[in-house]
């Protein structure tokens, strides 16, 4: 053989091992990516793999709706529904005054159906970090997140706090938005990755904590490590503990990267439409369900209180007020979700997941919204909530 020919078959064989060792260590990662062509992910729940399963109250009744109540919901909430329907819903639910007063899925989806809700997971965290405070687990928000996961990157401007990570104010750089999931892509790792962890962990500090506003899924990514740090629980373990077990009539699933590994915590809950209601109900009911106090009325007022770099979000949650036409996710985007009016009370807080999946929670009106179905980009904001709020004002 030939000097050349031994050079380019020894330059084959060491291709070919890099492959198979890149392939090897990559294997989760790459067969998630080959596998999301045609994949609804509201709906196609079994794609998420593998899943911790949250067990919920024993014996807790389901929220119910008489035949009566169907026949006025469909002229009561004409309006609404037919907004719901017109932008692909698969379930809509509204309780007001302490009842489920309209009800309604399509798509063949049920009450018993699961989907998943994207970001409405940030939300669920926020309460976690807040029912750690209140255990005395986590000492204030105003600690650095370093105390509990030790100094992951260099700082130049300052130590983040938990309460930077809440309000999405961390200085972290924000990677651009990728909606082709490409390979490289800081989205796209985050997502799908075996280590998602360590891909949250990846990111630099290029500003001063607490300056800007800027949606970064890694924040809450990071909280997790925090809770389960601080508390020396996994997060699915915590949720059902001291959340999911006190409120939900059905189990739930938190989709991990892994075997054994670390939940998703800015998304990927996958849940029955009720249960997203029993959580907006203990937000309205001041972090009570029933007469038991899961999560203390001071972290519900500081969880809907606007924060200092954005007066439209709390600690990972979103509050209505004041009105923007488009609400966007970072400074000068051009990408938003649409507000056609201001909404018809002051006092509105809800749960954002991507493209449409929404609580919407009113304290004012005793009334909670849910809404879950096709990912929507031209969402309106204000139609759900302001034709139900006409709707139940019309009837008193």
């Amino acid at each position: 053989m030939s000097k050349l020919l031994k050079i380019l078959a020894y330059g084959c064989l060491v291709l070919l091992l890099l492959t198979i060792g890149f392939v090897t260590v990559n294997y989760t990662y790459i067969s998630r990516l080959s596998s999301l062509e045609g994949v609804d992910f509201v709906h196609d729940t079994e794609w998420f793999d593998p899943v911790v399963t949250l067990k919920p109250v024993d014996n807790k009744k389901r929220f119910t709706i008489s035949k009566e109540a169907v026949v006025e919901q469909n002229q009561q909430f004409a309006e609404s529904l037919q907004y719901a329907e017109q932008i692909g819903s698969s379930a809509f639910l509204v309780w007001h005054n302490g009842k489920l007063v309209a009800q309604k899925y399509w798509k063949g989806e049920t009450p018993d159906s699961y989907m998943q809700t994207f970001s409405i997971q940030k939300s669920i965290v926020a309460l976690l970090i807040g029912i750690a405070i209140d255990r005395g687990d986590i000492q204030s928000v105003q600690d650095p997140v370093s105390k509990y996961i030790g100094q992951w990157i260099e700082m130049p401007y300052g130590e983040i706090t938990i309460e930077h990570l809440l309000t999405m104010s961390s200085g972290l750089y924000l990677p651009p938005v990728d909606i082709n999931n490409s390979f490289s892509a800081h989205s796209t790792k985050l997502s799908y990755s075996d280590d998602i962890s360590k891909v949250a962990r990846s990111l630099k500090q290029v500003k001063a904590p607490g300056t800007v506003f800027e949606y970064n899924n890694s924040n809450p990514q990071l909280l997790v490590d925090v809770l389960e740090a601080a508390t020396g629980e996994k997060l699915a373990d915590f949720l059902q503990e001291y959340l999911w077990s006190k409120l939900a009539a059905n189990p739930a699933y938190v989709w991990l990267d892994d075997e054994g590994g670390t939940a998703h915590g800015f998304s990927y809950l996958i849940a029955k439409p009720e249960d997203l209601l029993g959580v907006g109900l203990m937000i309205m009911n001041d972090g009570k369900v029933d007469n038991q106090q899961v999560v203390s009325s001071e972290w519900i007022k500081q969880t809907t209180h606007p924060s200092k770099t954005n007066p439209n979000y709390g600690y990972l949650t979103w509050l209505g007020n004041p009105f923007k036409p488009m609400r966007t996710y970072r400074p000068g985007a051009k990408f938003g979700v649409i507000h056609s009016a201001p909404y018809l009370a002051d006092d509105v807080i809800f749960f954002d997941g991507f493209g449409g999946q929404r609580v919407y929670i009113v304290p004012s009106k005793q009334l909670v919204i849910v809404r879950v179905g096709d990912v929507r980009f031209d969402f309106d904001d204000a139609m759900l909530p302001n034709a139900v709020i006409k709707a139940i004002e019309l009837s008193e």
